[in-house]
């Protein structure tokens, strides 16, 4: 099977290998097109389950088609006494849409006086626009959503409302910003970069009292140069603890930290330094001990930052070959990895306890793109080269009518 599979990937990698290393012909590479070819590469038998692993613990999750002509790719949610309330965001690229989605679980008491909870999507709203790649808040009158010609949306509580981004016209609409994350409504920051010629890279942005997003700029930072297309990296995602620690992470393992005064660079372990440059370094979170990254071309890679006793990120070694791993999210109790082929990791940071995965139902040929716990597990993706096929996985089943704003 594994020479079959490569006899039909290799034309695929031909052509990307053209494309990678004459990145600015006239030839557009979609995004998220990467990770698609390679999660490809990475679903042969070394990656299913094994006989002699242990029964995961979420085997019998499901994907649900929640948006057959969008793509799904952030998720973000508030957590109640018992219920969550979640918004997830995508789109589609041919039209150009931006899609969010608000879910809603609410409690009712049944017949027998036992409580049933009901998962519902409670309204869809569409958009012109390339799509949304990333979703985060504080609250439910407090969220931010952003992706690409630097697009940055703000709901509050309301409606969705654009928001001023300080670039030139000639560098916004070649923008794509794939994280925005913030530690209160004053300190909030997005980064991004392009895959056009011409377009940012290493693109910082904080909002300001006004409520305008301005571009941070530093000598520590890997900008773009217009004598020099290929300088810079892409920064794919922001996170912190505070607004004196804050972490973005990006292409080719760049890694940087600011400390509430200034920006420095972090070193990464190369998992591979064998095969080649360090791997991209796509989503980060953590808690007060530990952050965590995913990333990787190939492969799935993990790393882990450990506060006040690391000076880098370290590579932690997985027990089996894995996809490309998109998405992670961490707190106190556990970690939850997500990519390629619908692939699932997870592990709680219990001493001495294991990694376990699943790959979840009918989203083998998908690609799972972000994750978010609170009361239940919540994971976002879909078929990222078409860019449509969005699934919803949760543990309970979903109600899928709703309202339907648009916004032509």
């Amino acid at each position: 099977m594994f020479t079959s599979l490569l006899k039909q990937i290799n034309p695929i990698y031909q052509k990307l290998k053209t494309l990678v290393d004459q990145p600015y012909q006239s030839v557009k590479i979609k995004a998220g097109f990467l990770f698609i070819v390679f999660a490809h590469v990475s679903s042969c038998h070394d990656n299913l389950p094994q006989k002699n692993e242990p029964p995961s613990l979420y085997e019998s999750l499901k994907a649900n088609t929640l948006a057959s002509e969008y793509a799904l790719v952030g998720v973000w949610g508030k957590k109640h006494t018992s219920t969550d309330t979640v918004w997830v965001v995508g789109g589609s690229q041919s039209p150009p849409k931006q899609a969010i989605f608000k879910i809603d679980q609410t409690s009712n008491q049944g017949s027998n006086q036992e409580s049933n909870q009901i998962t519902q999507v409670k309204s869809t709203t569409i958009l012109d626009g390339e799509p949304l790649w990333w979703v985060f808040g504080f609250d439910e009158n407090k969220i931010w959503a952003t992706g690409g010609q630097g697009t940055i949306l703000h709901y509050n509580g309301t409606d969705w409302q654009k928001e001023t981004v300080n670039l030139p016209p000639e560098l916004l609409e070649k923008t794509i910003l794939w994280g925005v994350w913030g530690s209160t409504t004053d300190n909030l920051w997005a980064v991004g970069g392009s895959n056009r010629r011409g377009g940012p890279k290493g693109l910082i942005l904080k909002r300001d009292t006004e409520g305008v997003w301005q571009r941070i700029t530093s000598e520590n930072l890997p900008i773009e140069d217009e004598n020099d297309p290929v300088q810079g990296f892409n920064f794919y995602k922001v996170w912190g603890l505070s607004e004196s620690q804050v972490w973005i992470i990006g292409e080719a393992g760049s890694a940087y930290f600011w400390n509430g005064e200034s920006w420095r660079a972090i070193n990464v372990v190369n998992p591979s330094p064998d095969e080649g440059p360090l791997p991209l370094m796509f989503t980060l979170s953590g808690n007060a001990q530990n952050i965590w990254a995913v990333g990787g071309y190939d492969r799935g890679y993990l790393w882990t930052f450990s506060l006040g006793m690391a000076n880098a990120w370290e590579n932690v070694t997985l027990p089996w070959q894995t996809p490309p791993l998109n998405g992670v999210f961490a707190n106190d109790q556990e970690i939850y990895m997500v990519g390629g082929s619908g692939s699932l990791i997870y592990r709680n940071n219990q001493e001495n306890s294991q990694f376990q995965r699943t790959f979840i139902q009918n989203a083998e040929d998908l690609t799972l793109h972000a994750v978010w716990k609170g009361h239940q597990l919540w994971i976002v993706g879909g078929d990222l080269e078409a860019f449509n096929r969005g699934v919803l996985v949760s543990e309970q089943s979903i109600v899928l009518n709703s309202e339907q704003n648009n916004n032509e």
